[in-house]
């Protein structure tokens, strides 16, 4: 709720009286006002003649792109775009001005209803201020919701990103602002038919006859979605329908602009000192925002520019179905009938246009919401949520290549497509398609993240030591995360502050009543991402370009996953990938073989134990629905295995050696004292050697 009330002061009030966004009606008229308001502003341009009008654009303005590339560059470059405004301080000024007039304008009206609401909660009693408190700033927050939905579309790509990511967020911005949010993920209106025409024609022309036979397939057609970025029509090429992906036009010379003024933006937050009253060191003033804000504008405005460049999303989509596709190398690692990825038409595929294998299928988060809330994932369909969870997991903890933007507009559930027979096999013998089976469809692969090995390993122990509330281990790893300056961890005072404040984080997010035989706790995946963020300014947390957006992915799944089932624990998913990667350590890891020793030691000898180990694997059999023996048999053909169950033989044999060398030695002891008394001389005194020769 508080959030919300932060967030909220961005909303935007109507354009005008006559543009007024009705009260929530569902999707439909939610939309409805926001075209009108868009229309009218274009016919109003179009009338004063203004060259900014969309439906003046001409070929040469839509060159225009191809102009900012050369002068920024076509990846993310915060010193070309800074060196292009220095030049152009007009454009920068201009658009600074258009930003903070329209949310000047739109938070005026916001916080008016807040501080109407707060005035007349203190005018009535206690007790109906108490039982009116909630209902009257969920109104408030309803009122709100749409205001900043259209504030954030008309602001542009950078914000409507930026919602986009909110909306996933209900416990975070409320249940009424992400309700509105969601249709910032893919229900935009679209920008005009001729401007995207005139595109699909600059960009595919002279590209044979495929390209021609796909223009023509495209006259007349509407678009069928749109997107923050661009538009998706639907058009048939050599006989099969197709998904044509249109970018907006000037989206990258706006998003250029939007990231310079971030950046001056942190930078100057950046620059706020405030007194050290609670933090680490000795300085009198600390920054007022410890967090690195520069860094994270750097990072979002990266994944932005890279979301612009349709070559690199195409890149994306090959390398991805090479993975996890049909036929991927890792595809039979998903469970059944795992996932599919559209087959891209590669050579009519351009830096603005995006060709694939168009599917029929449905979204996997239904699109319409009741006005209060996302309608919740289906209960029939928890089942592909898993799938994609255990897709997910599998990019994060082995592969390292990872989808990072899985919200519910990207997901669809469509007919279960079978692989093509294998070289040599009878079509008649094939596998046929089961109408009635559903596949999880991934789409928009605009955002795909290395995660490096090394976090890999660090979130695989993290997951093992959390299990076992071994906290001061957990803190240890955030190093090896790239998440913690390595002062935090080579000052012994503070890493015993921040292991403490680790685990009292843990106890809110995790909970370990009823954590069953494995002693695998229930996550709340949000709560732990609050509570981090909370420690983040106090021991200056680095932000890496693979924690943001996988935690994003892995929030959105299980925010979808919950929806249909409440009592969903994503720690039991996350755990039989942790432990087999941990039993197996198919690259030789150091970190996991040291992580697998210390919890295969016993505690009471400090030695590898037999007993311990089984207790790994055990566990391991029961997440995973295997046998003891049948993960024996994995474990053991792995390098990593053999060698630690050579070793954990060895501590065997060392200990039962040692067993029976201390139960020799005992048998003596005994038998070498009575023999001593049987022919000791009786004289007085004996009981006096006897004790002198114990003491020595």
């Amino acid at each position: 709720g508080d959030a919300a009330v932060v967030l909220g002061a961005l909303a935007p009030p109507p354009l005008s009286p006559g543009l007024a966004p009705a009260p929530s009606k569902g999707l439909t008229g939610r939309l409805r006002p926001l075209r009108h308001a868009t229309a009218v502003a274009e016919k109003e341009l179009s009338v004063q003649g203004d060259d900014t009008a969309i439906s003046s654009h001409s070929p040469e303005e839509l060159d225009d792109d191809a102009r900012m590339i050369a002068s920024i560059g076509l990846a993310y470059d915060a010193d070309r775009i800074e060196a292009y405004f220095a030049e152009r301080p007009e454009e920068l000024s201009e658009h600074s001005t258009s930003v903070a007039s329209t949310l000047l304008r739109l938070a005026i009206p916001v916080a008016a209803g807040a501080l109407a609401t707060w005035a007349r909660l203190n005018s009535v009693g206690r007790a109906s201020k108490d039982d009116s408190l909630a209902a009257a700033w969920s109104s408030w927050r309803s009122d709100v919701a749409p205001r900043l939905a259209d504030a954030l579309f008309e602001l542009g790509p950078t914000y409507v990103k930026f919602g986009q990511s909110l909306a996933s967020r209900p416990d975070i911005v409320s249940a009424e602002i992400a309700a509105e949010l969601v249709r910032l993920q893919d229900a935009l209106p679209p920008f005009d038919e001729a401007v995207a025409r005139e595109i699909l024609g600059s960009e595919l022309s002279g590209r044979g006859p495929a390209a021609e036979e796909l223009l023509a397939s495209l006259e007349g057609a509407e678009p069928v979605a749109a997107a923050s970025l661009g538009q998706v029509y639907k058009g048939r090429v050599g006989g099969r329908d197709v998904a044509v992906k249109v970018q907006r036009p000037d989206v990258r010379r706006t998003a250029a602009a939007d990231a310079a003024q971030l950046k001056a933006f942190a930078r100057y937050v950046a620059s706020l000192q405030v007194p050290n009253v609670g933090y680490t060191g000795d300085d009198l003033f600390v920054p007022l925002v410890r967090a690195d804000l520069l860094g994270a504008v750097d990072e979002f405005c990266s994944r932005l520019f890279e979301e612009m460049d349709y070559s690199r999303e195409a890149a994306n989509i090959r390398r991805f179905a090479s993975l996890y596709g049909k036929q991927g190398e890792h595809a039979a690692r998903i469970p059944p009938p795992g996932v599919r990825v559209p087959e891209l038409l590669h050579e009519l595929c351009t830096r603005r246009v995006l060709v694939m294998e168009w599917i029929d299928g449905e979204r996997l988060v239904p699109a319409e919401t009741d006005g209060s809330s996302p309608r919740p994932v289906a209960k029939g369909d928890l089942p592909l949520v898993e799938i994609g969870i255990a897709a997910t997991l599998l990019q994060l903890l082995e592969t390292g290549v990872m989808h990072t933007d899985p919200h519910g507009g990207n997901l669809l559930k469509a007919p279960w497509q079978p692989p093509p027979p294998a070289e040599g096999e009878v079509e008649e013998h094939h596998v046929v398609q089961d109408p009635a089976l559903k596949q999880l469809v991934y789409l928009d692969f605009g955002l795909i993240a290395d995660v490096p090995l090394q976090v890999r390993d660090g979130l695989v122990c993290a997951v093992m030591y959390i299990v076992r509330k071994r906290w001061d281990r957990v803190a240890s790893l955030f190093n090896q995360l790239m998440l913690l300056p390595d002062w935090v961890l080579e000052d012994p005072r503070t890493l015993e502050r921040f292991t403490a404040d680790i685990e009292a984080a843990a106890r809110v997010a995790l909970d370990f009543d009823g954590a069953g035989p494995e002693g695998v706790p229930s996550l709340r995946f949000s709560a732990l991402l609050e509570q981090l963020a909370l420690l983040a300014p106090r021991y200056e947390f680095r932000l890496p370009p693979y924690f943001l957006n996988n935690a994003r992915a892995i929030g959105c799944l299980e925010g979808m996953a919950r929806s249909a089932d409440p009592d969903f624990n994503i720690m039991r998913r996350m755990y039989p990938f942790a432990i087999r990667r941990l039993l197996a350590n198919p690259g030789g890891s150091p970190v996991l073989r040291r992580t697998l020793r210390d919890l295969a030691r016993d505690e009471r000898t400090g030695r590898l134990s037999r007993r311990t180990a089984l207790e790994l694997v055990d566990a391991a059999a029961a997440l995973q629905g295997a046998t003891r023996q049948e993960v024996l048999r994995d474990f053991l053909r792995a390098p990593g295995g053999r060698r630690f169950a050579a070793e954990v033989l060895t501590g065997e044999c060392l200990a039962v050696t040692e067993r029976a060398l201390d139960r020799g030695f005992s048998f003596l002891d005994h038998w070498a004292s009575r023999a001593r008394k049987a022919v000791a001389p009786k004289v007085t005194g004996l009981e006096e050697w006897e004790k002198e020769e114990q003491s020595f």
